[in-house]
């Protein structure tokens, strides 16, 4: 079960040597009237092993880039919740900050290439709610 995070973010993949862990990340943003709502990632990419995952380190060094943009820097109403041990974060958006739309666009096509390049190990979902 996600529980709510305090503070900035740490690594979403910190712990993602368990061997619980599924074998692709995944990206699954929700929209609604072309407002970005929120997004959940979730998933070791399992490109290579722990320690030396190149697609694992883009992954989490770009949630946690935009999280702590969303939260710290922006100061938008955010929701963000955070499950280590299934290396899962989900963030819901509170408000229609500016700021906010374009960090969760920017995570939206940095999600898009690497799923473009590393198509076995990264999934891209939009939902329309």
């Amino acid at each position: 079960e996600l529980q709510k995070a305090s503070g900035p973010q740490t690594a979403l993949h910190k712990g993602s040597d368990r061997k619980d862990l599924g074998v692709m990340t995944i990206f699954e943003f929700k929209k609604c009237g072309g407002l970005y709502t929120g997004f959940t990632v979730k998933g070791h990419s399992g490109h290579a092993a722990s320690g030396s995952d190149i697609v694992c380190a883009a992954a989490s060094s770009a949630v946690e880039t935009v999280v702590n943009g969303i939260t710290d820097a922006a100061k938008a109403k955010a929701n963000v919740r955070v499950d280590e041990h299934n290396a899962a974060i989900e963030v819901v958006l509170q408000d229609e900050s500016p700021a906010a739309q374009i960090l969760a666009e920017a995570l939206y096509i940095q999600a898009g290439r690497l799923s473009g390049e590393y198509p076995k190990s990264v999934k891209l979902i939009l939902l329309e709610v």
